[in-house]
C-alpha cells in the first residue's frame, strides 16, 4: 500500500489513485530512463553498482510516471479520469524527491542528486507545458524533448551517484539525450524497446551499418560523450545502444 503525508499524518492513497501509479511506473516510459540510469551507475564505477543506484533508479522511475500520467491528462476523456491522474502525477513527483533523501550517500554527493533531479524535472515541466498548448511532442529543433529530458536525467543522475566527476555527469547527461533523440527519429517505441534490450544486456540482433544526416549526428554525439567513461562492461553496453539505433536508421 502506498501512503502520503498530508498535514503531518500519514495516509493511504486512494485505490483508484494507487492503481494509476502502479500503471504508470509499468510504462514504456519508465522502463528505458531506469535502465540508463542503473548503466550509467554501473559505468562510473569501479564495478558494479554503487550505493544510491536504487535510490536513484526509484527517483527515476517516478519522474518518468509522471511524465507518462502528465501527457495522459491532454487526452483523458473526463474530468474524473483527469483528476486521478493528476492526484497520481503529484504523488509520483514528490515521490522521486524523497527516493533522495533514503539515499546511501554522503550528504554532498545527496545535494548534488537533488540538483541534478531538480533541474531535469524543471526541464521536464517546460517540456510537458510545450506539449499541453500545442499538442506537439517535439521542441523547435524537431527533437523529442519529453523523452530526451527523462533519458538524460536519468544518465546523469546514475554517473552522480557514482561520484562521478561534474564533466563525467554532464558527458552522461549529452549520451542521454543523444540517444533518445536519436531513437525517435527511427521508428519510435520499437527503437526504445531495443535500446533498451541493449542497456539492460539483453543481446539483441544489431545491424551495424552506419546511421546518416541528423540519426547520425546524434549517434556519434553518444558515442563520443561515452569516451569520458572507463572500459568496461556497462560503458559496452552503452555503446551497443548507439549501434542499435546506427542499425535501425540503416535498416
Amino acid at each position: 500500500m502506498r501512503e502520503v503525508v498530508v498535514g503531518g499524518r500519514t495516509r493511504a492513497l486512494s485505490p483508484a489513485v494507487e492503481r494509476v501509479v502502479n500503471d504508470a511506473l509499468d510504462s514504456r516510459t519508465v522502463s528505458l530512463p531506469t535502465a540508463l540510469t542503473r548503466a550509467s551507475a554501473e559505468a562510473v564505477g569501479d564495478g558494479g553498482e554503487p550505493p544510491g543506484t536504487d535510490a536513484a533508479s526509484t527517483a527515476v522511475a517516478s519522474l518518468s510516471g509522471y511524465a507518462h500520467l502528465r501527457r495522459t491528462l491532454l487526452s483523458a476523456p473526463d474530468h474524473e479520469r483527469r483528476a486521478v491522474a493528476l492526484l497520481a502525477s503529484d504523488y509520483l513527483l514528490a515521490s522521486a524527491h524523497a527516493a533522495l533523501g533514503v539515499a546511501a550517500v554522503p550528504p554532498d554527493r545527496r545535494r548534488e542528486l537533488y540538483a541534478t533531479l531538480t533541474a531535469g524535472s524543471a526541464e521536464l515541466a517546460a517540456a510537458l507545458f510545450a506539449v499541453s498548448t500545442d499538442r506537439s511532442e517535439r521542441d523547435v529543433d524537431g527533437e523529442p524533448p519529453v523523452a530526451a529530458t527523462l533519458a538524460e536525467t536519468g544518465c546523469a543522475l546514475g554517473a552522480a551517484v557514482g561520484a562521478a566527476s561534474r564533466g563525467t555527469v554532464e558527458a552522461m547527461a549529452d549520451y542521454g539525450r543523444s540517444l533518445a533523440t536519436a531513437a525517435a527519429r527511427t521508428d519510435g517505441e520499437a527503437a526504445l524497446a531495443r535500446i533498451e534490450a541493449a542497456v539492460s544486456d539483453d543481446h539483441p540482433d544489431i545491424d551495424r551499418g552506419p546511421a546518416e544526416g541528423p540519426i547520425g549526428d546524434h549517434t556519434k554525439r553518444a558515442r563520443a560523450a561515452l569516451e569520458a567513461l572507463p572500459e568496461g562492461e556497462a560503458r559496452e553496453r552503452l555503446e551497443r545502444a548507439t549501434r542499435v539505433v546506427g542499425g535501425l536508421s540503416s535498416g
